[in-house]
């Protein structure tokens, strides 16, 4: 698996999505890196942790992760790559692996 340069990345996850899908559950496009589908599971289990997206549950994650809350949100729709402490501390809050 070629490990693509972040420089090469377009700026978000979502921006490799198919015509007319959704983030995160909606179809990549056929050239997209596999980091990009890793982003997409990842954020597929952390959407299932936080609620389906419940503001609330997200603000709860975020603060016991002591992340900013709209990092998660960036997260959770696709308009960051994330990083691994965010990852990191994301995992602890929810007891849960993302990263796998």
């Amino acid at each position: 698996m070629a490990v693509p340069r972040r420089r090469g990345l377009k700026p978000c996850p979502s921006d490799y999505l198919a015509p007319n899908q959704e983030w995160p559950d909606g179809s990549l496009v056929a050239d997209a890196p596999d980091v990009a589908r890793f982003v997409q599971t990842l954020v597929r289990r952390l959407n299932s942790a936080c609620g389906g997206n419940e503001r609330p549950s997200i603000y709860a994650v975020a603060k016991k992760a002591n992340v900013n809350p709209q990092t998660v949100f960036n997260l959770l729709h696709g308009k960051t790559w994330g990083d691994v402490p965010i990852i990191y501390r994301l995992e602890a809050a929810i007891g849960q692996e993302l990263w796998t």
